[in-house]
C-alpha cells in the first residue's frame, strides 16, 4: 500500500513510495492522531526573472496530546463520509472503535 497525496490546488501528486522523509512510513487509522498540513511556498523567481511555483510540503501535525511511545497515524481517507463508496481493495487493521473495514 502507498499512499498519494494530492494538494489542494491539483498541480501535483506527491508519491513517497521511493523517495521522502521518514513521515512517509505513517500508517493509517480510522481515528487518527495525526492530520495533514500543505504548506505552500510563495513563487520563486528563476534566474530569467520568471516566476515559478514551488511544489507544496506536507507536514503532520498532532490533533491531540500523544503520549510518548505512541504510534502516530493518519488517515488516508481524511475526506470519507457515509456515502464514501470504499473499493475495498485494502483492508483497515487498525483495530479503533470507530473502525471502518477497509482503509480503501
Amino acid at each position: 500500500l502507498y499512499y498519494l497525496f494530492e494538494p489542494s490546488h491539483n498541480s501535483f501528486i506527491i508519491d513517497a513510495t521511493f523517495l521522502g522523509g521518514v513521515a512517509r512510513f505513517i500508517n493509517h487509522s480510522c481515528s487518527p492522531n495525526c492530520k495533514s498540513k500543505e504548506i505552500v511556498q510563495p513563487e520563486i523567481l528563476n534566474l530569467t526573472g520568471v516566476a515559478k511555483l514551488s511544489p507544496p510540503r506536507v507536514v503532520y501535525v498532532t490533533t491531540m496530546d500523544v503520549p510518548k511511545g505512541e504510534e502516530l497515524t493518519i488517515d488516508y481517507m481524511p475526506n470519507y463520509t457515509e456515502d464514501t463508496v470504499l473499493q475495498k481493495q485494502v483492508k483497515c487493521q487498525c483495530y479503533s472503535d470507530k473502525c471502518r473495514g477497509w482503509v480503501l
